[in-house]
C-alpha cells in the first residue's frame, strides 16, 4: 500500500501526517555517508546545485516530450546531449521519472525522489542522475536507499539493477552499476541512527544541500 505524504519543497522535507521523515539524502548526511564539500567554494557549490536543477529538469522533459529546445540554456545543453546520446546508445525505456515517494524500511518511514526507473538489456534499472566530475563511495550506498523505498521487482531475478549515471558538459557520459548487497545493511543502519537522533530531538539538517546531494 502507497504511504501518503506531502512534501514541502522549500525545506526539502516529507512529511507523513505533517510529521517530517529523513530523505536519503538526509539520512546519509546525518549517518556521516555524505559527500563531503566542506572545501569547495559555497558559490561554485550554489552554481553546482543550480546546474544540477536545471539539467534535471530539461532531461524530465525530454523524457516527457515536451521539452522545449530553444528553452534550454547554452550551458546545459551539453548534458543535455550526453543524456540524449545515454538514451540513443542504451536503449534505456523510462517507466517512471524523478518518482517522489516514501516508503518502510525495515519498519522506518523514509522518503526520496528516485531520478529513473526503466529498462534496459532486459534488466529493470534504478538510476541517478549526475553532474558532477567524480563519483563518490556514498552513491552506492544512495541508490541502495532508492531500491528500498521502491516495490519489490517483480522481474528476475527480481531486484533493481543499480545505477548512477554521470552527464557532462562535453556531451559524454559514464554509466557506473552498483552490486553489492552489503550497500543495503549499511542504507538500513544509516536510517536506524537517523532515526535514533530524531527521537532524541537531535536536529537533522534539510535545505539546500539536499537538492545538491540529489541533483549534483
Amino acid at each position: 500500500m502507497a504511504i501518503e505524504f506531502t512534501f514541502d519543497s522549500q525545506r526539502h522535507l516529507y512529511l507523513v501526517q505533517g510529521r517530517p521523515v529523513p530523505s536519503v539524502t538526509q539520512v546519509l548526511h546525518a549517518a556521516g555517508l555524505s559527500t563531503d564539500y566542506s572545501t569547495v567554494v559555497p558559490e561554485v557549490l550554489e552554481h553546482k546545485r543550480v546546474i544540477g536543477e536545471y539539467v534535471h529538469r530539461a532531461t524530465q522533459y525530454l523524457d516527457e516530450g515536451s521539452l522545449d529546445r530553444e528553452s534550454v540554456d547554452p550551458e546545459l545543453r551539453g548534458y543535455l546531449s550526453a543524456y540524449e546520446a545515454f538514451l540513443r546508445e542504451s536503449g534505456f525505456k523510462a517507466q517512471s521519472i524523478e518518482q517522489r515517494l516514501v516508503g518502510c524500511v525495515s519498519g522506518m518511514l523514509c522518503g526520496g525522489t528516485v531520478d529513473r526507473i526503466g529498462t534496459m538489456a532486459g534488466k529493470l534499472w534504478v538510476l541517478d542522475l549526475k553532474c558532477i566530475d567524480r563519483l563518490y563511495p556514498s552513491f552506492a550506498i544512495q541508490t541502495a536507499g532508492y531500491e528500498l523505498l521502491l516495490p519489490k521487482s517483480v522481474v528476475p531475478p527480481f531486484r533493481y539493477t543499480r545505477a548512477v549515471l554521470q552527464l557532462k558538459p562535453n556531451g559524454s557520459y559514464k554509466l557506473t552499476s552498483y552490486d553489492d548487497l552489503a550497500d543495503f545493511d549499511v542504507f538500513r543502519a544509516a536510517l536506524a541512527v537517523t532515526v535514533w537522533k530524531i527521537n532524541h530531538g537531535m536536529v537533522i539538517e534539510t535545505g539546500a544541500w539536499s537538492e545538491l546531494d540529489e541533483a549534483a
